[in-house]
This record gives C-alpha cells, sequence and structure tokens, in this order.
C-alpha cells in the first residue's frame, strides 16, 4: 500500500539534502513503509554526462544512495512532517551488478530502494535500477545516519568559526 500526505510523484528536493548539481534524481513516483521509487531521465545537462556515451553506469549508485536518503526523509515525516532531510553518509556497496558500462541519453531509469536492516544510525538498503530492455543494476548499500545534533554540522545561518 502506498502511503502520501500529497499525490505522486512528488518533487525529489524537498527530500533530499542535496542542491544543484549534485541532486541527481528527479522525482518520488510511489513510496510505501517498506520501499520507495524514484525516477531519473538522462540528459545532455545531466552531471557526469559523456556526450557520445551518456552516464557511466557506476553512478547509478549514488542514484541509489540519493533515493535511499529521499526514502528516510518520506518516513520521518510520517512523525515529523517538517522534518528536514538528514545528511547522511554512504559507506560502501556490496554486490553490485553493472549490466551495461552507460546510461545513454534519453534513458528513463527507475530506482526502487528497499530496507534490509537498520538500527538507529546504521543501515543497508537494497537497490536495484531499472530500465527497459536491459538487466536491472542491482546492489546492497550501507550508509550512516548520525544524529544531527551530535555532528557537529555548523547551522547554515551560523558564520563558521576560525581555527585556533
Amino acid at each position: 500500500m502506498t502511503v502520501s500526505q500529497s499525490p505522486f510523484p512528488l518533487p525529489i528536493a524537498d527530500f533530499v539534502p542535496h542542491g544543484s548539481p549534485m541532486l541527481l534524481i528527479d522525482r518520488i513516483l510511489s513510496a510505501s513503509m517498506e520501499e520507495m521509487s524514484t525516477e531519473v531521465t538522462i540528459t545532455a545537462d545531466s552531471l557526469f554526462f559523456v556526450p557520445g556515451q551518456g552516464i557511466p553506469a557506476y553512478a547509478g549508485v549514488e542514484y541509489i544512495a540519493q533515493s535511499v536518503s529521499a526514502f528516510n526523509c518520506w518516513r520521518e515525516r510520517r512523525e515529523s512532517p517538517d522534518a528536514p532531510p538528514r545528511v547522511g553518509f554512504l559507506l560502501g556497496s556490496r554486490q553490485v551488478t553493472l549490466p551495461e558500462p552507460w546510461f545513454p541519453e534519453g534513458a528513463v531509469l527507475t530506482i526502487t530502494v528497499r530496507e534490509i536492516f537498520q538500527d538507529g544510525q546504521m543501515g543497508v538498503y537494497e537497490g536495484t535500477l531499472t530500465r527497459p530492455g536491459v538487466p536491472p543494476l542491482t546492489t546492497n548499500i550501507n550508509v550512516y545516519l548520525p544524529d544531527p545534533d551530535a555532528v557537529g554540522f555548523p547551522a547554515q545561518d551560523t558564520p563558521e568559526k576560525e581555527p585556533p
């Protein structure tokens, strides 16, 4: 069952703590407490685009990581509607399968993420990236979601202190 406070698709920028040009995925297609699907269309304006080839397929791991970020924010907003996107860290990926070396211009990629394990700040997610007519890119990624109050990130409106 899909749960939402607003109709899909949803703008991804509201759910991922990246701005342009590092915000790589385009929209949330669907979400439930168990999984989320997002989408990206490869264009000549896409970050990492190489004319005549497209986007290197290994960038799909970052598409999956950003989808995990959106998924976690979306779920947190079920309990706290004003929760901002949390900074997280991609620690690594396992069992990555890259069925093709490039995502060509015009390709529409669907990314689906599911939580395998989560214990507060550490998580493991299964990610699948598909496009019609091509076997899926699959991987498991490990992420760290620190407590924002314990990390020591400076507030956006606070000037950084100069080192002593």
